[in-house]
């Protein structure tokens, strides 16, 4: 990582090496949710070729089935986080921080 890469945490908005560690976390989180209806037709193939009582239906369905998105992206984030805040902060919350800032840059600023 070269210096030009080198932000501050995301959480507390601080230098990453603030508290004098010299380790930090780099992530890229993605929020994700499911897709009942796909998984509600691909569990309908399943049962259609025997269900779990029946070797080999699920790997059928898989292959006979639509390959459907299972999940979908409702957002992602990316930065960097300090220790402190790594130890401290879950990762919804984590999620939730950034997006406030987000919201917060794209508001004109008189």
């Amino acid at each position: 990582m070269k210096q030009n890469e080198i932000e501050k945490c995301a959480v507390c908005s601080k230098g990453v090496a603030h508290s004098n560690t010299i380790s930090f976390y780099r992530f890229k989180i993605d929020y994700m949710v499911l897709n009942l209806p796909a998984i509600q037709r691909q569990s309908g193939l399943e049962m259609f070729f025997g269900g779990s009582g029946q070797p080999g239906a699920a790997t059928l369905a898989h292959v006979m089935g639509g390959h459907e998105d299972m999940a979908k992206e409702m957002s992602s984030a990316r930065g960097l986080i300090c220790m402190d805040c790594a130890v401290k902060t879950e990762i919804a919350h984590v999620m939730e921080i950034i997006s406030e800032k987000e919201k917060c840059s794209e508001i004109p600023h008189e």
